[in-house]
Order: C-alpha cells, then structure tokens, then sequence
C-alpha cells in the first residue's frame, strides 16, 4: 500500500532553512565583481591589437558561481573559485590548429594578467615570501 503522508516544516525549521539559504548564497556585490571581470576580460580579448580579436571571442562565467550554487569561502582572505569560458564566435577548425589558439589564447591572458597587475614579481615571490618553499 502506498501512503503518502503529507510533512509539515515548523516555522522554527522554515527560518533555519531560510537563514542557511541566505549564508550560502552569493551576495550581489560578487556577481557585479564577477560580471565586471568578465566585460573586462573580453573587452580585452577584443581589443584592436589584440591577436585573437578576429576570431570574436565571448567570455562568460560558467559552472557553479554561474549556477548560484558555488561554496562560500571560509575566511575574508579567500576568494571564490570562479570559472571562464571563451567561446570564439567567427573561428573554424580549418582557420587555426588547437595548439595555435591554446597558445594565442595564453598570451592574451598573460598580457591581461600583467596590464591589471595580477602577475607576482620575482621580487615579491622571493623576497617577500609569497612563493612556496
């Protein structure tokens, strides 16, 4: 016999639920951080002198950050761990190799990473012990 017995959720379980909800999820002023990355990113990757330009790359959040469902960092230091895409929107497969894209596409990052200061010095890494021994 099938019986299905309907539960009801005490208010006191129901404000727990809500409030959890609420920890766990991402708050706005990330996704505007995250969106904001993202234009940048592909405004870069779009830029005249850029060497991929042609190809209109797309560049836009993808897994769980995208989804809403990504875990919170556990302390203020950390970060959230937010994937790319790049979609390339006028490129076929008989225009570059794989290897070539790969390797232009890994410039373009590097170059951005340096323009927005996101590359560590030797320096730093060495004498200011942010490398690992």
């Amino acid at each position: 016999m099938n019986v299905h017995m309907s539960q009801t959720i005490t208010q006191e379980a129901h404000e727990v639920l809500e409030d959890l909800g609420k920890e766990l999820g991402i708050p706005e002023r990330r996704y505007e951080q995250a969106a904001t990355s993202y234009k940048s990113l592909g405004d870069w990757l779009n830029r005249p002198e850029s060497t991929i330009w042609q190809y209109g790359p797309q560049v836009h959040v993808q897994g769980s950050f995208g989804l809403g469902t990504v875990t919170p960092p556990l302390t203020a230091d950390e970060h959230y761990d937010i994937d790319a895409v790049c979609e390339f929107h006028r490129l076929t497969k008989n225009e570059t190799t794989q290897a070539n894209l790969k390797r232009l596409l890994e410039t373009e990052m590097r170059l951005y990473a340096r323009s927005k200061n996101m590359i560590k010095t030797y320096f730093q890494e060495t004498y200011l012990g942010s490398r690992p021994k």
